[in-house]
């Protein structure tokens, strides 16, 4: 994986980030030929991690694409593990079925015990179809769905007993001076083994203790006091290292301590009242789809600051571990969700669906669960909570979210009207997705319906729940411009986002904005006869990250604002 700090020092890694084979499986053939067994002849070479889409002829394939590579091994047992492939995939090593996996932008990972030592093969067969029904996403997303294996692929050599997985939680003291820290560790073996488990914080060793493990086993450490932290703030990414350690084996995290709540209508971040400053980021490049390199992930995140940006939600679905390595240490909050986007009422009822959007919660929590830029899991984005199975949904997700993480806020983006929405008690945060403006009304309809929502929110008795204005804005093509108001012009883009970003500040109970966003995206073919050029041109930076009028009223605005927003 791309990381920005080496996460074991004992294990032998290898990256399979070079150049694979590819084939199309456009008469979804692959199986009943074998190809995991027998690969095709006439392959031809792609690098990974990429997008199938950006290479030469391939733009818009929708099936099964089968990849294969090769990986040399000096220990009889390995650890594979896949940063994410859109949308799901079957693995094969040398010839024999490993596993499946389902969820675009997961992470997963699969044991490989006995594979023995020497030259091994790697098949991976990836579909990316999507449906209307339970396919995440859907096929109407405002996004383009690029396949592939688009992130890094991971080979670790383990012995009999390795670390599977470590989580963190603590519970800071009410004057943010110390904490005390618990650790789920997560081991794995292959036979009954007796080892020695160490956990350091930054080098200090805080427990140690004999274990015997056979199969998978928990370690838990509990209560261990920290002194004298230094808070995880905006701005200022102060983190700690954690390893966990065995005689042959160890695991390295960082963690950063802080606390988020909220109270009387507003945000806390370690005690203090904050305002969300921030923009919805797309983790997409036309020429990179989702596989971007991290010099341009890098600058993203240096154009956010600029902007005086305090926050990003990622939109809509869990962004690279390197962006939030970068996060981590920029110290700039984040929000994280799944791509369950526009979901009508027998698609949320749907089981299948309801069983994926599930798993893909858990992977996204179980990945970046030690994170501390993550304030905000978003639960979904923009599906029909009017109706009664949204809010059965709703209650699923929020309640495997809180028994998994009590540290974090839980939301989702709300764009069903106020009278007829029925979710609202299901988040922390109210957060409402609308383009009044844009779509429908005109810009000062804002005032009327957010009044409408306060008094809805105070009805259902959740009147002291903060909101954010998760989604807003309007589009503007680069370059053009004119003396009149007119749609997607560079003007008329910033004088919205000018006019509604003053209105929001000072509007009581709205504790933030996530400006609907960052940079154009290329869409899906089912929203580009509504999309000039076929991208989502609402930007406030253009595909290439060249600023349109509307970054620097933005800039003006956000920047006029300590770092907390107030």
């Amino acid at each position: 994986m791309i990381r920005l700090f080496e996460t074991t020092t004992k294990r032998k890694t290898y990256s399979l980030d070079k150049r694979w084979e590819y084939v199309l499986d456009k008469e979804n053939k692959g199986k009943d030929e074998k190809w995991y067994k027998n690969f095709p002849k006439n392959s031809k070479k792609i690098y990974i991690p990429s997008c199938l889409d950006n290479e030469f002829g391939n733009f818009g394939f929708e099936g099964t694409t089968w990849y294969k590579t090769e990986f040399i091994t000096e220990k009889e047992n390995a650890f594979i593990t896949f940063g994410a492939v859109n949308n799901e995939c079957e693995v094969y090593v040398d010839g024999k079925y490993i596993g499946y996996h389902y969820g675009a932008f997961c992470e997963f990972s699969f044991t490989l015990s006995g594979i023995g030592k020497g030259n091994h093969t790697l098949v991976v067969m990836v579909n990316n179809e999507t449906n209307r029904i339970n396919t995440v996403p859907l096929t109407r997303v405002d996004w383009h769905n690029y396949s592939g294996i688009i992130r890094s692929v991971e080979i670790n050599e383990i012995d009999d007993i390795f670390i599977k997985h470590m989580s963190i939680s603590y519970k800071l003291s009410d004057d943010f001076k110390s904490a005390i820290l618990n650790a789920k560790i997560t081991l794995e073996s292959f036979k009954e083994i007796k080892d020695t488990i160490t956990l350091y914080l930054n080098d200090e060793k805080l427990y140690c203790e004999d274990v015997v493990s056979d199969g998978e086993t928990i370690v838990n450490i509990e209560n261990i006091r920290i002194d004298n932290i230094k808070l995880w703030d905006i701005y200022e990414g102060n983190l700690y290292y954690i390893k966990a350690e065995l005689n042959g084996d160890d695991l390295i995290d960082r963690i950063g301590f802080r606390e988020i709540k909220t109270k009387n209508n507003k945000i806390y971040l370690n005690g203090k009242s904050i305002k969300i400053k921030g923009v919805n980021r797309h983790e997409e490049h036309y020429d990179w789809g989702f596989a971007m390199p991290f010099k341009l992930i890098k600058k993203d995140i240096d154009i956010i600051k600029n902007l005086g940006c305090n926050a990003i939600r990622g939109s809509h679905y869990p962004n690279s571990k390197a962006t939030l390595d970068l996060l981590d240490e920029e110290g700039i909050m984040f929000w994280e969700e799944v791509p369950m986007w526009g979901f009508p009422k027998e698609a949320i009822e749907d089981e299948l669906t309801q069983k994926r959007v599930l798993s893909m919660h858990k992977d996204m929590q179980k990945r970046d669960i030690n994170r501390p830029c993550i304030v905000i899991w978003g639960m979904f984005n923009e599906i029909d909570t009017s109706c009664d199975e949204a809010q059965k949904f709703a209650q699923k997700v929020y309640k495997q979210i809180k028994e998994g993480d009590l540290s974090r806020l839980v939301s989702y983006a709300s764009n069903v009207r106020e009278e007829k929405e029925i979710c609202y008690k299901y988040a922390d945060i109210i957060s409402l997705n609308f383009y009044f403006g844009w779509y429908s009304e005109t810009k000062e309809y804002w005032t009327t319906f957010l009044n409408n929502v306060k008094e809805k929110m105070k009805s259902e008795g959740i009147g002291d729940r903060p909101i954010i204005i998760s989604e807003f804005g309007a589009g503007g093509i680069f370059g053009y411009d004119s003396f009149e108001e007119v749609k997607w012009t560079e003007g008329t883009q910033s004088d919205y986002l000018d006019y509604t970003l003053k209105l929001f500040s000072d509007f009581d109970g709205v504790c933030g904005t996530y400006i609907w966003q960052y940079c154009d995206i290329r869409t899906s073919d089912f929203m580009s006869l509504n999309r000039p050029r076929s991208f989502n041109n609402k930007g406030i930076v253009n595909e290439h990250r060249q600023p349109k009028k509307s970054y620097f009223t933005v800039k003006d605005i956000y920047t006029s604002t300590d770092k907390y927003g107030n």
